[in-house]
């Protein structure tokens, strides 16, 4: 599209048609009466005062220099087709209310993220699609960037509105897959806590995935992986929540199968967790063994050094679960009692030398709040009822998790650890709903399936970690699951 001929003769003729002009310089900001632009047809330049009206219309698609826009009616409209590089999850932050963003990149590398609420966050989530290009137009509103949340230089972000109209458009190969601002791992182990990072390195480890609690009690599964890269260090990536599930099932899968992978991460935001570390979070991008040049650079490294390569890592552990090494019980509990509130993970080879048979589950509240199950737990409110202290709300079906306490036994020592649900149900081999039913309903198979799972010999990650109650401290010994 071009600029309108005589298109600046024609708006101060006061034209009633449509005019594209393209502008200079921008001046403007949110919540001013007016605001200073530069515009020209090709020929000529105009520098004018917008009324509020317009300058709000500008504003609100945080117009750059250079951009073609339409004039209409007194008021402006981007018209650059724009691709969707990134796309959150909808969030329910009070019941009924909801929050949906997700980030647009021209074709000149130019980002921005997009904020919308309530209907128009559901309508938008439910209509936008990731890797597609769209042409954004009508009113809208800006708002200064949230920095903690925003992945990318940005002043400003778009706050939609229910005008706003998108239309989907054939896809573009001009656009680019994803804008890094990349650093090296050696970069990022000296940079500062919370703030985003974009890394590309090559995948040497991946763990299994492990439910944490949040401080806020709210359980969320998490997966680490170590990334390593050219500047010969490595760090611990965290994959949180659906990210764990999603593409974290993805890459273990590969791992396991022996295939190198290479990861590029935009947005992951920094961790001093045990020196540094990466989160990846709702607004981080993960792209497996993408089509980008950085990344043939970092594969291209790799295939020549392979033999040579040895990291140094950046993290204080190899996260929890990722085995430190392989130890026995006594050592394990002699080091970590030397080691005030350590939570580093080890590899024990140990049977099970007892089970406790009689709490080891207990009923969770299946309710879904921000796209998981709370899976806090619920007591009795009456027949069929349940309650939910955390959700305060009543309902009808739970699901059973375990909270299995096992005693495992080496040549050296025993102790008695915890395993929560997926490695509980690694050593079962059953889900806790079936194992509770079968102790119930027929407890002679039931002791027969206990005799079978004390039998093995096991290799476990057990996590170690000295907590305080009452003003006593206790090592405590959590299995995060079995090392195959």
């Amino acid at each position: 599209m071009e600029c309108t001929v005589d298109g600046l003769k024609k708006v101060r003729d006061n034209l009633d048609e449509e005019i594209v002009l393209r502008i200079t310089k921008l001046d403007s900001k949110p919540g001013s009466v007016a605001g200073k632009i530069c515009v020209t047809d090709g020929n000529e330049v105009m520098e004018a005062y917008a009324s509020f009206r317009m300058a709000n219309a500008i504003s609100s698609w945080a117009i750059r220099e250079k951009s073609l826009i339409k004039l209409i009616d007194y008021a402006f409209c981007e018209i650059d087709n724009k691709q969707v590089t990134h796309k959150e999850r909808l969030i329910e932050y009070s019941p009924g209310k909801f929050v949906f963003s997700f980030d647009v990149v021209d074709i000149e590398s130019s980002e921005i993220r997009v904020v919308s609420f309530g209907v128009v966050a559901k309508s938008l989530h439910s209509d936008i699609i990731q890797d597609k290009v769209y042409i954004f137009s009508g009113s809208g509103g800006i708002q200064p960037s949230k920095s903690q949340y925003t992945p990318f230089k940005s002043k400003w972000e778009i706050l939609a509105s229910k005008n706003m109209v998108y239309n989907i458009q054939p896809d573009d190969v001009g656009f680019p897959k994803i804008v890094l601002d990349r650093k090296t791992i050696l970069e990022v182990s000296e940079m500062e806590p919370d703030t985003f990072v974009d890394v590309v390195g090559v995948v040497t480890l991946v763990g299994l995935t492990n439910v944490t609690c949040k401080d806020s009690g709210t359980l969320i599964k998490r997966r680490t992986l170590c990334l390593g890269d050219e500047s010969g260090r490595s760090i611990d990536v965290c994959l949180w929540d659906s990210k764990a599930e999603e593409e974290g099932s993805k890459i273990y899968e590969k791992f396991e199968r022996g295939e190198k992978q290479f990861l590029c991460v935009k947005g992951g935001k920094i961790s001093e967790y045990n020196g540094r570390s990466i989160s990846v979070i709702g607004a981080s991008t993960v792209l497996l063994d993408v089509d980008l040049e950085i990344v043939a650079s970092v594969r291209a490294w790799y295939s020549v050094t392979l033999d040579s390569t040895s990291f140094i890592h950046v993290t204080g552990s190899s996260g929890s679960n990722l085995a430190v090494r392989t130890t026995t019980i006594s050592e394990m509990m002699g080091l970590n009692l030397k080691v005030m509130e350590s939570s580093d993970t080890y590899r024990i080879t140990a049977n099970i030398r007892d089970i406790r048979i009689d709490n080891f589950s207990y009923p969770a509240c299946t309710r879904v709040v921000n796209g998981r199950q709370c899976g806090k737990k619920v007591s009795s409110a009456g027949e069929d009822v349940w309650f939910c202290i955390s959700c305060d709300s009543e309902i009808q079906e739970v699901d059973h998790k375990y909270a299995l306490h096992v005693c495992i036994e080496d040549s050296s020592q025993y102790v008695w650890a915890i395993a929560f649900q997926e490695a509980a149900r690694e050593l079962v081999g059953l889900p806790a709903q079936d194992f509770a039913s079968m102790r119930d309903e027929n407890y002679d198979v039931f002791s027969a399936h206990l005799d079978a799972v004390r039998s093995k010999v096991y290799t476990l990650k057990v996590r170690c970690k000295l907590e305080s109650y009452q003003d006593s401290e206790k090592m405590k010994f959590y299995i995060v699951g079995l090392d195959v």
